[in-house]
């Protein structure tokens, strides 16, 4: 038991290490995330001027698909969410290009608001709301499922998987803390 939980901190620690050692610069980042939205929105206007099928789409998910720039921001990782998320709430449009950022913020959190119906979102606008407080929520949230003696570990690990990146590090904490016991087994 204490071998396998070793190892999971051990692995939890290395992969915070290496991504902390592959930190990009913030206005690295912040260019970065510009230049793939600009693309986005040329390749999106173009559509419409040359009036093919993805012009006429109204599912925002269509431009994303098979769609380069959007996939290399969501492979930035978390160190885009501060970006994205100060963008989003700075705006005061809530366009298509504001979508697609929510659509973004969700696939790296590994996150899927819409899921639930207290947090299901239909634009930009409620996207933020709702994400402002899925992220404050985390830290009870990580405790009730800590402390919770009617869960087993598997369906604490599911509803831990369920909140998200940002959740690691409140989970590590709780981890660091002793309560380890109670998601590993």
């Amino acid at each position: 038991m204490k071998r396998k939980i070793f190892a999971i901190v051990f692995i939890i620690s290395f992969v915070v290490t290496l991504l902390f050692n592959n930190l990009q610069p913030s206005a690295a980042i912040e260019k970065e995330i510009d230049k793939n939205l600009d693309s986005i929105t040329l390749t999106i206007q173009k559509n419409i001027a040359e009036k093919n099928e993805l012009a006429y789409s109204s599912t925002p998910y269509d431009y994303i698909q098979d769609n380069e720039n959007f996939d290399a921001i969501v492979e930035i990782g978390n160190d885009a969410l501060p970006y994205l998320h100060e963008k989003l709430a700075n705006d005061e449009i809530d366009g298509l290009e504001e979508y697609l950022i929510a659509i973004a913020i969700e696939s790296i959190a590994k996150v899927d608001l819409k899921e639930n119906e207290s947090s299901h979102w239909e634009s930009a606008d409620e996207f933020n709301e709702n994400w402002n407080e899925h992220f404050e929520s985390i830290p009870e949230t990580v405790e009730e499922i800590a402390n919770d003696t009617e869960m087993t570990v598997s369906e604490k690990n599911e509803a831990l998987i369920e909140l998200g990146t940002p959740a690691i590090p409140i989970i590590m904490e709780v981890v660091e803390d002793g309560m380890d016991d109670y998601f590993l087994h």
